[in-house]
């Protein structure tokens, strides 16, 4: 019989690496213990026995000499270890920066089974307030006082449907001037109840105060979905989009829709910030991109270690419009193609922060002879992904993600470890932070202008005086990478 996605609970947790940080950490440090789950070491056999089989680089860890005395996090750290040092065979495993690896992106995880941090597992909820990154620097002379300026936040956050934007400065936290940054960010991001920020668009601006509090809300990643004028009157779609979450897929379609109403003839899609996710919602977006003249386009295809592939095990095959992949279906890629924009080319906004299913799509629809215009600084680089799998033991779900695949467009291409370069340059990081889609933004002004003008423009210079403004990266997303979902049933 037919096999079917089914997109259950079970199904959906997967949780993959974060871009700033991993359970196995970069080659300078080693992971804090954890204790073992038992002392048979169940969680590092089970581990090793899907490794030995699934991991990109399986004939390697055959050569590894496990220790199971080890906790689990400690355990796949070493392992991930042994089968670097073997000629770095496990290169692409992991983010690189100067010659030197920051993490691997294989990566184990557990959540109390009892917890609310499952949701952060399903990743169809999220808890907290909302807000992610974050600048923050000197709010007087003397360097005593700080500020916060937000740099993203959930729409359907507690935060934000209490008010918060992107752009907006914070300057007081319960009446009172921010003297420790540090506490301060815990305080706007986890409030142990309510918080009362005072926000204003300006440094120097008129104050609002804001009070919202800490829960769990509905993760949608369609954060923002506009039109924009060009010079010659023809429409310009933009959607800030944050992650591939399959959950959200209707959202997805129903925001392209709405786009191809307004009858736009270019689109901006604003990646910068997203770290990746589910292969089958990459395949929905390019499908809402490519539309009927790339039907039955090969988007992506995975290609496994040498073992699964001489077994004649069958891959993944996306293609565009076409709800069949490999041995399942999932059938909001063929129901998209209804709502696409059929583009010739698409402006993408992106930094390092965009990778895996992100880069996906730039990949994938350069695959299908598409023009994917780039503009800000060099993805991430993330062109491998995983099939994770979950082991429930001693009250804890413990969800393992090593990397078993590497993603190739149509035209074969998947060497894009060192992340894809942009056309146009333009550090997020150096120009004024603008709320989503403001034709202001450094990003979207210089797509604005490639689109007025048709003629690339040059790079932006960057003159930002404030040169003492400190970033702070967004908490750990559960929905990053490049996550194949592989839980069939029979219907």
């Amino acid at each position: 019989m037919k096999k079917i996605y089914r997109l259950s609970l079970c199904a959906a947790m997967f949780v993959v690496l974060g871009l700033a940080a991993s359970c196995s950490k970069s080659d300078g440090d080693s992971p804090t213990p954890s204790p073992s789950p038992g002392p048979d070491g169940q969680i590092e056999k089970w581990m090793f026995e899907y490794m030995k089989t699934h991991y990109l680089w399986n004939g390697a860890v055959q050569s590894v000499t496990p220790d199971y005395s080890l906790g689990y996090e400690a355990f796949l750290d070493k392992v991930l270890r042994d089968v670097a040092a073997q000629s770095d065979v496990n290169h692409d495993d992991g983010h690189w920066e100067n010659g030197s690896r920051q993490y691997f992106y294989s990566n184990i995880q557990r959540f109390s089974v009892s917890s609310s941090q499952m949701t952060r597992g399903t990743r169809e909820k999220d808890e907290g307030s909302g807000i992610g990154y974050i600048w923050y620097g000197y709010a007087n002379p003397e360097k005593t006082l700080y500020y916060f300026q937000i740099r993203t936040v959930s729409p359907y956050s507690p935060a934000g449907t209490a008010g918060l934007t992107r752009g907006q400065y914070i300057t007081k936290i319960n009446g009172a001037p921010i003297s420790d940054w540090q506490a301060g960010v815990q305080q706007i991001r986890m409030p142990s109840a309510t918080v009362t920020v005072s926000v204003s668009s300006s440094l120097s601006g008129p104050t609002t105060d804001i009070t919202y509090g800490s829960s769990s809300y509905d993760d949608n990643p369609v954060w923002s979905v506009k039109v924009l004028d060009a010079a010659n009157g023809d429409k310009v779609g933009y959607i800030c989009y944050d992650a591939f979450n399959y959950y959200y897929d209707s959202q997805l379609i129903a925001a392209f829709a709405s786009l191809k109403s307004r009858n736009v003839k270019e689109l901006i899609l604003d990646l910068r910030f997203n770290g990746g996710g589910h292969v089958v919602s990459s395949a929905v977006l390019g499908t809402l991109v490519a539309g009927n003249a790339k039907r039955d386009g090969v988007y992506s295809r995975t290609i496994y270690n040498a073992t699964r592939t001489a077994s004649g095990e069958p891959v993944d095959v996306y293609k565009i419009g076409n709800a069949n992949i490999g041995n399942g279906s999932y059938n909001p890629i063929a129901t998209s193609i209804s709502s696409s924009l059929e583009m010739e080319r698409v402006y993408v906004l992106c930094s390092g922060s965009t990778a895996s299913s992100s880069e996906l799509v730039i990949n994938g629809l350069r695959g299908l002879g598409i023009q994917v215009r780039l503009i800000g600084t060099t993805t991430n680089g993330k062109n491998v992904g995983m099939e994770t799998r979950t082991k429930t033991l001693g009250g804890y779900e413990y969800v393992f993600s090593p990397i078993t695949f590497y993603s190739e467009n149509a035209l074969g291409f998947k060497e894009y470890s060192n992340g894809f370069t942009p056309d146009v340059v333009v550090d997020d990081d150096r120009i004024p932070t603008l709320d989503w889609g403001n034709p202001e933004d450094g990003m979207v002004a210089k797509a604005m202008a490639w689109i007025d003008t048709g003629v690339k423009p040059a790079a932006l210079r960057h003159t930002r005086a404030d040169t003492e403004r400190f970033g702070i990266s967004a908490p750990r997303k559960a929905i990053e990478g490049m996550i194949v979902v592989h839980d069939f049933d029979e219907e």
